[in-house]
Order: C-alpha cells, then structure tokens, then sequence
C-alpha cells in the first residue's frame, strides 16, 4: 500500500512492535512471514542479505521466541487490515511481495521512525536496533534467567553478559514486573494523554493536524501514532 495510509500506519506501528517486544534483528524481521507467527511463539528461522535474498540467522540457529500478548494483538489487527494475506506472506514486503533490501529499511528508517521518534520527543533519534535492547531489557525486569534470555534473543550466553551486564545487577534487587501488564500500562496512559492534547487543541479551534501536520510525523492518525509513540517511550523508559 501507498504511504500514509491506515494500512502502511498499522504496519510500521507492526515493525516496532516486533523490534520492542520480540527482540528482532532488522534482518530476520524483513524475511519474518505469518506461518513463523504461533500461538505463543514466533519462530525466527532466517534472515536477509543486504539485496533481500534469504541466508540463516546470526547464530545459524532457529529460536521460538514467546508471543507476548500486546504483540499478539497487534499482529492480527493487522492482518486483518490489510486482508488476510496467506500464511507464506511476508509480514513485511515490497510492492512486489519480495523481501525488503537494506535500503528499503534505512528508507523506512528515514522517513517512518525518526520523524515518530521526534514526534514522541527523542532526540537524538535513537537506532531501531535500540529496540532490541529494550527486549532485553523486558526480560530481565522481568526476573528471567540469563541463559533463557540469551536463548529468546538468539545471543550467546557469553555475548549477553557482557553486553547487560550492568542491567542484571541493576534488576536483581528490584521489584519484578509482569511485561505484558508494563506493556499495557504505557499504551493506557498515552491514550489518555491522546485524549487529554485533542481535547485541549479543540478547545483552541485547532485540530491535530493543524498543529503540527508535518512534525507529528507519519503515526500520527488514531490508535496507530498512540502506539508507535507507547513504543518510542518504552525504549526510553527501559
């Protein structure tokens, strides 16, 4: 679908979604396709080349990563939306069907996730990958062991280590939180803070997209800019 339509929204909403809450790398998201998506898995089986053909994943490994329930949701409202492609669809695809290029993605990246993030008040813009780690950052708020960690990430135990070490010592005296409720938590607060903004620029006479219809960025519309913005705001918060 063209840009800009509650199609295209509810898919880039999609994208950061898969980043933020099932630790994705950009590679193994543009090859993901609805078969891989389970009931509570979705199985990472594969990756892409920087032209978009297909090679195993970092680790030359598959990993069952757990479906949470918001990402759940969100992936079937929309396959629903754009019509109920069939399983061996790509979640992700070119007009043609194919699996996006790396410069499909830093297009995306361009023109879809900064202006979000700038829209949600981060600046610097940060990566995309940074959604990543706050997958990881989730499980490990969460009370989880390192190795399963590693597992649910497609790292090495020794990889992850390394890299938090700073957070697992940070979380392990703190109150363990439930993800799913965080997750849910986030996107109810910012909707009433939605609520809260419109209602303020209707009594101004002016409407959202009046007031910023370029800055507010290409999530703005509905319940697809509230969540693309919960998740810009979860990557900060974690």
């Amino acid at each position: 679908p063209p840009p800009g339509t509650p199609q295209t929204r509810r898919r880039d909403a999609l994208i950061v979604s898969l980043l933020a809450y099932a630790g994705l790398r950009p590679g193994e998201l543009r090859v993901l396709r609805w078969e891989n998506v389970h009931e509570h898995t979705i199985l990472v089986q594969r990756a892409a080349n920087p032209d978009g053909s297909i090679k195993a994943t970092k680790t030359g490994r598959r990993r069952a990563v757990r479906l949470l329930a918001p990402l759940a949701q969100d992936l079937r409202e929309c396959r629903l939306a754009v019509g109920r492609p069939p399983a061996r669809a790509l979640i992700v695809a070119s007009a043609a069907g194919t699996p996006w290029t790396k410069t499909d993605w830093e297009n995306w990246r361009e023109r879809q996730w900064a202006p979000a993030c700038r829209a949600a008040g981060l600046d610097p813009v940060p990566r995309t990958y940074d959604l990543r780690h706050s997958f990881v950052s989730l499980l490990l708020a969460e009370g989880r062991q390192p190795v399963w960690i590693a597992q649910q990430a497609g790292h090495s135990l020794a990889v992850l280590l390394s890299t938090y070490a700073h957070l697992i010592e940070e979380y392990a005296e703190r109150e363990r939180v439930d993800p799913e409720l965080e997750i849910a938590k986030v996107r109810e607060m910012n909707v009433r803070l939605e609520c809260v903004s419109a209602t303020e620029e209707r009594s101004a006479g002016l409407t959202a997209h009046e007031k910023s219809p370029a800055s507010a960025g290409p999530f703005w519309n509905g319940s697809d800019g509230t969540r693309t913005r919960d998740l810009c705001r979860d990557r900060a918060a974690l």
